[in-house]
């Protein structure tokens, strides 16, 4: 067995053991925001051609997304929300919440919303109780 410890002061390891844990956590976040790419779309029913021209950005980019070998920008990230009809958090998997931006919809059209989600709860209810 060879004895390493003279030659990199134990700070070292610590530091380095650091490092690799925030690089795993960085890689977890792509490779969740690759898979909640590709479920939101499919979701919303789009080809990955048709979410690139909706980005103005060729479908390699959504595919290289949806593969965790890139990541989208700041700005991506935002019209992708807005496009998908999800929140920053769950698109990045930094919650598990599902959610839907409401304000860019009139009151008439948030109330049926509402009327469907009502609608939904009753009918789990009903199916819950039998």
């Amino acid at each position: 067995i060879i004895d390493d410890s003279k030659k990199y002061p134990p700070a070292l390891f610590g530091r380095t053991i650091f490092v690799l844990l925030l690089i795993i956590g960085e890689l977890q976040m792509i490779i969740n925001t690759a898979e909640r790419i590709k479920e939101l779309r499919l979701k919303n029913n789009m080809t990955q051609t048709e979410l690139a021209k909706r980005l103005y950005i060729t479908r390699s980019s959504v595919n290289a997304w949806e593969m965790a070998i890139s990541i989208p920008s700041t700005e991506k990230i935002t019209e992708l929300c807005q496009l998908l009809h999800t929140s920053a958090d769950y698109l990045l998997g930094l919650s598990e919440d599902e959610s839907i931006p409401l304000a860019r919809y009139t009151q008439d059209e948030k109330e049926i919303i509402y009327r469907l989600i009502r609608y939904f709860d009753t009918c789990h209810q009903t199916h819950k109780e039998k």
